[in-house]
């Protein structure tokens, strides 16, 4: 997951969600597809190699593991372009971010009173062209919205989304990207 942008020189990764800069032992290069799945990789997701950075995001730990578990999950919103942070799991809402950390890992840089509910619907933000692959954020979406109902955190009949397995960013999305770093 090498070529998303970090600050290793000050040990800092920049969480995709928060937008902060946090100790690189807070941030985790997270797999959309999983790396147990590896050997079917290139035959339902279509990427050779498991590591390929758009197969990843760097999330703070606690985000990362909501992520890993089903508990949350990255709904394309066609009409903005980004991904938002749906939570799928009602019981994260009003739990802090920071109690998912170590009591050793909680002097960082972040309002400790931030919680799950409060970053929902939050957009990941991307510091360069490279996005991760919308069939991943997909696949995964779809298997936490399953595992919410099965839970029933939502009714079958709710918090449905469109289908955007299909990939990449259009010429007029690149551009219009081009020209915000450009005026910044």
């Amino acid at each position: 997951m090498g070529t998303y942008e970090d600050d290793m020189e000050n040990r800092m990764l920049r969480c995709m969600l928060l937008n902060t800069a946090l100790p690189s032992e807070l941030v985790i290069a997270s797999h959309l597809f999983r790396r147990k799945n590896e050997y079917l990789s290139r035959k339902l997701m279509g990427f050779d190699s498991i590591d390929d950075v758009k197969n990843g995001l760097l999330l703070f730990k606690p985000l990362e593991h909501a992520f890993d578990h089903f508990q949350i999950s990255f709904i394309y919103d066609k009409g903005s372009n980004e991904f938002r942070l749906k939570v799928f799991d009602p019981s994260l809402r009003r739990q802090r971010l920071i109690t998912k950390l170590h009591p050793d890992q909680r002097d960082l840089v972040l309002n400790i009173q931030t919680t799950f509910g409060d970053v929902e619907g939050q957009p990941l933000v991307f510091m360069s062209v490279e996005r991760p692959y919308k069939r991943c954020l997909n696949l995964q979406a779809r298997l936490a919205r399953k595992k919410a109902i099965e839970a029933k955190w939502i009714h079958p009949d709710g918090d449905e989304f469109e289908d955007f397995w299909s990939e990449g960013m259009s010429l007029a999305e690149k551009m219009e990207f081009f020209s915000a770093r450009d005026s910044a």
